[in-house]
């Protein structure tokens, strides 16, 4: 049973991850956008060795541990809930810089999920320093979008190597990235089954980065352009590399990494939309009334309050998902569900609140901007709106 009321752990992440979006976050994302990067001010602050740990699982040495509350030590890697708690906080603080922290990131489930004990510890250890890194998941393809069975990068099998070729496209923190997982296939006539799941770390002979490709929105994620031409890794850098059984396990890497960081990503979305509507909120109440018509000013008025609505609904299922996801049970639907409707309900909040700040007179409309094209960027993030939506689709068939 899913319950509606956080209890005292959760809210003290969620007061941890409020101070963190508040003070770290919040204070650079003007400038995180203009440069389209993490601002020099960010990466000093020692917090962020801090950000990078905590989301190292506790029994490889990490967790995150309070700043608060020192004495509160959280496991985010493997309680879905929690960390949807506390994505949900830094989107609402900033959404771009919640993405390009450094840490674990986006390749961390494909690790949880495939990597032998040996190939978690050395990836995980990588993380406890001091020193920032940061790691990426790289599947999309220029041609073939994220589309897993239909990939046409090539991997083979070498005496003691496999080779990859090809070319990724739009991958999150790429260019900044220490540890790249990449999903490629041994024959693209096998479809999901010819999938293997390898990774590459940066400096890797036959790895290079290309463009940093212009965005609307989320700029200083830096969506990159990886390619890999006869790059040489070793046979112990394939995922699970010690089971006997690899047929489907790359295909099945990539679909646990979008169910397990899609509820995560929907709460970033559902935090970004949750900020913008209490600017909104904040606009009307100080000066909204003396610019709008009385018609006009009733429909704001009850716009707002059915997006409110929208937004409770969409945290819910984000937390349904994680949930589901932290009782082992398939939650493929619900993430599906949580990413398509929290998307779609911060773009519409932000587009409101662009409209009602424009028509009421405010003189800085940046942050609203800002806000308005990273909504737009959840629609196409891990999976675009009418993907989530086929998939809804198929599994409400399958029954």
């Amino acid at each position: 049973m899913i319950s509606f009321k956080l209890d005292r752990s959760q809210q003290a992440l969620m007061a941890e991850f409020r101070f963190v979006a508040t003070e770290l976050l919040r204070p650079f994302a003007a400038e995180a956008d203009k440069i389209a990067d993490l601002p020099a001010g960010l990466l000093r602050k020692p917090e962020m060795a801090m950000l990078m740990r905590g989301f190292v699982p506790v029994e490889f040495g990490g967790g995150w541990q309070g700043l608060l509350d020192p004495a509160r030590r959280y496991n985010l890697v493997r309680q879905a809930r929690l960390r949807v708690i506390a994505c949900e906080e830094c989107g609402a603080g900033d959404p771009a810089l919640t993405i390009s922290l450094p840490g674990p990131g986006l390749a961390y489930p494909a690790f949880r999920a495939q990597g032998t004990p040996e190939q978690q510890q050395r990836f995980f250890n990588s993380f406890l320093g001091e020193t920032l890194k940061w790691s990426a998941f790289a599947v999309t393809e220029p041609k073939t979008g994220s589309d897993v069975p239909a990939l046409m990068t090539m991997v083979r099998k070498e005496k003691d190597c496999y080779v990859i070729n090809g070319t990724k496209w739009l991958i999150g923190n790429g260019a900044r990235a220490d540890w790249v997982v990449v999903l490629a296939t041994i024959n693209p006539a096998q479809g999901q089954f010819g999938i293997r799941s390898l990774f590459v770390e940066r400096g890797t002979p036959g790895f290079r980065v290309g463009q940093i490709l212009p965005s609307l929105g989320l700029n200083a994620v830096q969506l990159t352009e990886l390619i890999f031409e006869d790059c040489r890794v070793d046979q112990e850098n394939l995922l699970g590399q010690q089971r006997r059984e690899l047929k489907g396990r790359g295909f099945q890497a990539g679909t646990q990494t979008f169910n397990l960081v899609r509820p995560g990503i929907a709460a970033m979305a559902v935090g970004l939309g949750r900020s913008a509507l209490e600017d909104l909120e904040e606009v009307m109440v100080q000066n909204g009334a003396r610019h709008i018509a009385a018609r006009q000013w009733r429909a704001v008025s009850d716009s707002v309050q059915s997006l409110k609505s929208k937004l409770d609904a969409a945290r819910l299922l984000c937390w349904k998902a994680a949930t589901l996801a932290d009782h082992e049970k398939d939650n493929s639907r619900e993430v599906s569900m949580a990413k398509a409707m929290s998307a779609k309900v911060a773009m519409d909040i932000c587009s409101e609140s662009m409209d009602v700040a424009c028509r009421s007179g405010v003189d800085d409309l940046g942050t609203f901007e800002r806000r308005f094209r990273n909504a737009k960027a959840f629609d196409i993030l891990e999976g675009t709106g009418d993907i989530q939506k086929t998939m809804i689709a198929r599994s409400l068939v399958r029954g």
